[in-house]
């Protein structure tokens, strides 16, 4: 019932909520740390996109080659060791694979060493990016906090850890977001979370990851296509 009244309650209020306005864009990289009862609302378009450029690709008979960052703080060994690292590349749009060998390389895996990545995939006319900053925003233990209408993308999260990293909160509100192709988990849930609306999906681990959280309430969210 209460969870019931606090949903009625946001859904009702929403249109006069002040808080923290991020205009319609892509903000690139950023990693934002809530005070206690802060509101973030996003007008239609705002993106977070956590990923940077890859540029300057060769070719060497059938492996395409481009300077890369080396792989990050990690969590978990995760599949065949390789999923610890939350670098991906992505070419337009769409995760590859990391693999342990240039053996084992294809048009939908790279292997990364000493600074560079490998592939076979052609990357001419492509968008080609890495997944590059953990965190979209850092939960702490704060409480109240509000995250409203943002979409999400291309962080570079470890597992257990979501790009929205909230497992030590209380009472946060996140409502009709898009939070999607982020490495490890989309969120990390905290104390009294409602997740409310919005989609979790496509992410390299899980949609919404939470442990020892008590009064976690999801309602109306899609969440498919996790654990890619």
């Amino acid at each position: 019932d209460a969870a019931g009244q606090r949903l009625g309650d946001l859904v009702a209020g929403l249109a006069d909520r002040a808080g923290d306005v991020l205009g319609a864009g892509i903000y690139h990289n950023l990693t934002i740390t809530p005070k206690s009862h802060q509101t973030f609302i996003g007008l239609d378009g705002a993106v977070l996109d956590g990923s940077i450029e890859i540029t300057g690709w060769q070719q060497s008979g059938d492996v395409w080659s481009a300077g890369y960052p080396e792989p990050g703080w990690s969590h978990g060994e995760g599949r065949d060791g390789m999923a610890q690292y939350t670098e991906d590349l992505l070419i337009d749009g769409q995760p590859l694979v990391r693999v342990a060998s240039m053996a084992e390389l294809s048009e939908s895996t790279f292997y990364y060493e000493n600074g560079t990545v490998f592939t076979l995939a052609d990357p001419t006319g492509k968008t080609t990016r890495a997944l590059s900053t953990p965190v979209a925003f850092v939960g702490g233990d704060t409480t109240g906090a509000t995250i409203v209408n943002l979409t999400i993308t291309n962080y570079a999260s470890p597992a257990q850890r979501g790009a929205i990293n909230a497992h030590e909160t209380s009472n946060w509100t996140l409502s009709d977001l898009v939070v999607t192709g982020n490495h490890g988990a989309g969120v990390a849930a905290g104390d009294g979370m409602l997740i409310h609306g919005g989609s979790y999906s496509n992410n390299g681990q899980v949609g919404i990851h939470a442990y020892d959280t008590t009064g976690l309430v999801i309602d109306g969210v899609v969440a498919s296509g996790n654990n890619y």
